[in-house]
C-alpha cells in the first residue's frame, strides 16, 4: 500500500501534535471507506493544518467543546464532506 506523504511543513505539524497519535487509525478507516490515495492526502493535511493552529492557539483536545467535536465527526465520516461543511454553515 502506498504511504501518504505530505510536505515536509505539514509533516512537521502532524508529527509534533497531539493529533499524531490518531493519524495511523484516520487513514485506515479513510482507506477502509475507499477514499482515493490524493483525497487521503488533503485529508490528512488539513487536519496537519488543524494542528498547528491548535498549537498557535494553545488549545488542547481537552479544551474544545462537545459541539465542535460532534460537528468535526460528523463531517470527516461523511463521504461528502465538502458539501456537509457547507450545509453546516449555511445553515440549511
Amino acid at each position: 500500500m502506498k504511504p501518504i506523504i505530505l510536505q515536509p511543513g505539514p509533516q512537521a505539524w502532524l508529527s509534533s501534535s497531539i493529533l499524531s497519535a490518531y493519524q495511523d487509525r484516520y487513514v485506515a478507516r479513510l482507506r477502509e471507506d475507499r477514499y482515493a490515495h490524493n483525497v487521503i492526502r488533503v485529508y490528512l493535511a488539513s487536519v496537519a493544518h488543524f494542528a498547528r493552529w491548535l498549537d498557535e492557539q494553545h488549545i488542547g483536545l481537552s479544551s474544545l467543546c462537545t459541539a465542535v467535536m460532534s460537528i468535526m465527526a460528523k463531517i470527516s465520516s461523511s463521504r461528502s464532506s465538502t458539501r456537509a461543511l457547507a450545509r453546516r454553515w449555511s445553515g440549511s
